[in-house]
């Protein structure tokens, strides 16, 4: 059995390249969207961690049921376990990105 590969041609080639920009530039811009959400949040809270004296343990545990809850709520057609692993996945990124930080320096092996 013979496969027959297609060439690809140079308007297919510039056609993926439109693609992969275009899809870049809407990274590029939800990425900004989420860093200024997140800048935003992260002021708010800590502003009110910080005049708070609760402990520290009750403060995580009251943060993370209630982050729940609202996950619970911007996912209304959902049920609750799929906000749970939505959650888990977070806190698996986390732990992943804590575990192997990321490359600062590129080293070649030759």
């Amino acid at each position: 059995m013979v496969i027959k590969k297609k060439k690809l041609t140079a308007e297919d080639l510039k056609e993926m390249e439109d693609y992969m920009e275009r899809l870049l530039d809407e990274n590029k811009v939800l990425g900004e969207r989420c860093k200024h959400f997140l800048e935003t949040v992260r002021g708010n809270l800590l502003s009110e961690i910080n005049v708070s004296d609760l402990p520290r343990e009750l403060l995580i545990y009251i943060l993370q049921r209630e982050l729940l809850g609202i996950s619970k709520k911007l996912l209304t057609e959902k049920s609750l376990d799929q906000a749970l692993i939505i959650i888990h996945e977070a806190i698996a990124d986390t732990i992943k990105d804590n575990l192997y930080p990321p490359i600062t320096e590129k080293i070649s092996i030759h």
